[in-house]
């Protein structure tokens, strides 16, 4: 798997342990149709390129934040995290100052935690054999 600057890259939306898709609703919620259509413009840059320099559009990674980042237009923000080559947005803010709550840092990690570890249950749910289905022949 490519994992370089100028990989493609998928941005997808996260859905946490409440199964919603927070950064979606918001998006969908909070952002007017301007604000959603600049969002989208760059998430299609960063997907094709791998990268935005423009850091008034998209921020990658945050300081001292590892695999965080955030797209932003105006006082609007979408979080993600890295996996592979995917940007998996997590949620939504408004932000009030110039700096990123850390808030938003935390909670990006708790919905990391969740996607990651129902990702591994599936997994492991997957490779387990069922009593009725041991010594059949497939």
């Amino acid at each position: 798997m490519d994992r370089g600057p100028t990989a493609k890259l998928r941005i997808v939306w996260g859905a946490g342990n409440n199964e919603r898709y927070l950064g979606e609703e918001f998006f969908d919620g909070e952002c007017d149709e301007k604000q959603r259509s600049q969002l989208q413009a760059t998430f299609q840059l960063v997907a094709d390129n791998g990268q935005c320099r423009i850091d008034t559009l998209y921020k990658y990674p945050l300081p001292y934040c590892g695999n965080l980042g955030e797209f932003k237009v105006h006082k609007k923000r979408l979080f993600f995290y890295r996996d592979g080559n995917d940007l998996v947005i997590t949620h939504g803010a408004t932000k009030k100052t110039g700096k990123t709550d850390p808030n938003d840092i935390t909670r990006v990690e708790r919905i990391e935690k969740e996607i990651k570890a129902r990702e591994e249950q599936l997994k492991q749910s997957a490779l387990r054999v069922h009593p009725q289905d041991r010594g059949k022949k497939r």
